[in-house]
């Protein structure tokens, strides 16, 4: 991305790009180990799109590559990217007009 991407368009946002970006400042969202699984959960987000798709197209009878742990991964994951998300936005209280106190 180019410019200030904040101030783009957040549909053109990327997954991973937030997740960088959530690794940054002085009081980040992420820590290195959890951007990681983030990144991880990314990857398997995008491997589970491309299969279904890839499936959904095929005539040869193909079955899906079921992987179930790395589903529990990616819930466990996301669990524990919400926990820290709440826990950031306590200590980052929105006042009125979104400006910080």
């Amino acid at each position: 991305m180019t410019g200030n991407p904040w101030e783009l368009d957040p549909k053109g946002w990327s997954l991973q790009y937030l997740i960088q970006q959530g690794k940054k400042g002085t009081d980040p969202l992420f820590d290195g180990k959890l951007a990681e699984r983030a990144l991880r959960l990314n990857e398997l987000r995008q491997r589970i799109h491309l299969g279904r798709y890839w499936f959904v197209g095929s005539n040869r009878g193909d079955r899906f590559d079921l992987r179930p742990e790395e589903a529990r991964e990616a819930r466990e994951t996301l669990d524990q990217i919400l926990r820290e998300l709440i826990r950031w936005l306590e200590l980052h209280p929105a006042v009125e007009n979104g400006a910080k106190s």
